[in-house]
């Protein structure tokens, strides 16, 4: 990465080498900004996707955990 900069002499290097960095860090942002969302959507998918389904199971779990009496 920084082999053509060290190639090139004082402020020529040392202004290439900065541009490289200044590359990098630039594409991370991008890249961030790109996935943070794609990352973050099923997320909150599943979050809403299980809050739908919550109230209907608590229903089934409450109808299997109530005791039944028993008859002779």
């Amino acid at each position: 990465m920084f082999e053509a900069a060290r190639r090139l002499p004082g402020a020529q290097g040392a202004s290439l080498a900065e541009s490289e960095r200044d590359a990098f860090t630039h594409s991370v942002h991008v890249h961030a900004l790109i996935l943070i969302p794609l990352l973050v959507a099923p997320a909150l998918l599943t979050l809403t996707l299980r809050r739908r389904d919550r109230p209907e199971e608590t229903a089934r779990n409450d109808r299997a955990a109530t005791p039944t009496p028993v008859t002779d």
